[in-house]
């Protein structure tokens, strides 16, 4: 067993000062975090993970006065804020792994299995932790008041540090084995967040009775947190997709890096009947209609290493990179496929249709409105083909 040896008056002081700036630095944080950033629910884990983060900073500064010298809280309430501040830390490492998974696209909600397994490590440690203050499984405290670290304790620590390191781990795969820019980008942004959090909680982990691991945590927020800023900036709102601010910047670097060895192709898609759907069943189901549609685009992103945005209504763009071995009528194919099997998932009531244009760019010289309007031209025959044999007329 370890026994946390008594903080000084000097220790108390650097405590507070570090716990309080921590709070300081993580409320404008929260407070401007917005659904916009792309995901709604990789937002969601992320506020998760910041108030859970709240209440280990919190927990954090009420054990300074039952690790200070004086006997200042009774021993049933020096319990229940430490089984508190380890449920919270444990919590701020299980959203972070919810929200690097988000994040990286690894959808995984309708793998029961996977859930379970995901969940396991901190039920577990949460049983044990409420069962310390009778058992001295992970903890206890002692009569004068000390923290006495418990059997057990290095079972917390391995789970900590597995919620920690899983997301660099799937980072690292990604950043092997994609070529889409967005992904890579996210995944090295999440690897640069664990860094800091890592070092010092094992640091900490030898040096108790330190608050170091509050500032690495902070400092691993913020590397997110300027992320995510940049993904509103970036991020349609709705749908999660690029917008078209990202979508021009991503073309002008495809048309950087084009020439007749490395074409890239440009697909500019509109939604077929999208206004009846809106007068049919309401802007909230013609908003459920976008996401299915920007389902299947991300689906077909992952497919053929593409870039998918929303630029605008119910029109979309799609583009591969600066490849050899495209083949534009096979992405012509994922999309109607990837958009069919998105409408069955969703069990829709209707059915959703696309028309499709694109354009091939081999050359630098071509501006970005120029390729838009050559694929716009081919999507707008398309769509007028389609009207014609449904008897409608745009």
């Amino acid at each position: 067993m370890m026994m946390y040896p008594s903080v000084n008056s000097s220790g108390v002081l650097i405590y507070l000062i570090a716990d309080l700036s921590c709070i300081f630095l993580m409320v404008p944080m929260l407070m401007n975090l917005k659904t916009s950033a792309g995901s709604e629910k990789e937002v969601l884990c992320l506020k998760e993970m910041i108030w859970s983060f709240f209440v280990y900073i919190i927990c954090d500064l009420l054990m300074v006065f039952f690790l200070f010298d004086q006997e200042v809280l009774p021993i049933w309430l020096c319990n229940v804020i430490t089984v508190a501040d380890e449920l919270s830390i444990l919590l701020v490492g299980y959203f972070w792994l919810q929200f690097g998974m988000e994040r990286l696209s690894f959808h995984y909600e309708y793998i029961t299995w996977f859930q379970i397994m995901l969940a396991l490590p901190l039920w577990i440690c949460a049983v044990l932790s409420i069962l310390s203050p009778f058992f001295g499984l992970f903890f206890r405290i002692s009569a004068e008041g000390m923290y006495i670290r418990g059997p057990l304790f290095f079972i917390e620590a391995a789970v900590i540090l597995f919620y920690n390191i899983s997301v660099p781990g799937i980072s690292f795969y990604v950043l092997g084995h994609t070529s889409s820019a967005s992904l890579r980008q996210k995944a090295s942004s999440l690897i640069k967040f664990v860094i800091a959090p890592l070092l010092t909680g094992i640091v900490q982990l030898f040096t108790p009775n330190t608050p170091i691991m509050c500032l690495g945590l902070v400092i691993g927020f913020y590397f997110v947190y300027i992320d995510t800023v940049n993904m509103q900036i970036y991020n349609d709102g709705l749908t999660g997709l690029n917008n078209r601010r990202r979508a021009e910047y991503y073309l002008q670097e495809c048309i950087d890096g084009a020439s007749p060895e490395k074409p890239f192709y440009l697909f500019m898609i509109d939604i077929d009947d999208f206004k009846d759907i809106n007068d049919t069943y309401g802007h909230v189901e013609g908003d459920h209609a976008l996401k299915t549609v920007a389902e299947s685009l991300k689906q077909t992103a992952d497919q053929n290493h593409g870039f998918a945005a929303r630029i605008g209504g119910d029109e979309f763009l799609f583009s591969t990179y600066n490849e050899s071995d495209v083949d534009p009528e096979k992405i012509k194919t994922d999309l109607t496929d990837n958009l069919e099997a998105m409408c069955r998932k969703n069990e829709l009531l209707y059915t959703l249709k696309m028309s499709v244009g694109y354009t091939r760019c081999d050359s630098k010289q071509l501006k970005t409105a120029e390729l838009l309007e050559q694929a716009d031209q081919m999507q707008y025959q398309n769509k007028h083909a389609h009207h014609a044999e449904t008897g409608k007329h745009r």
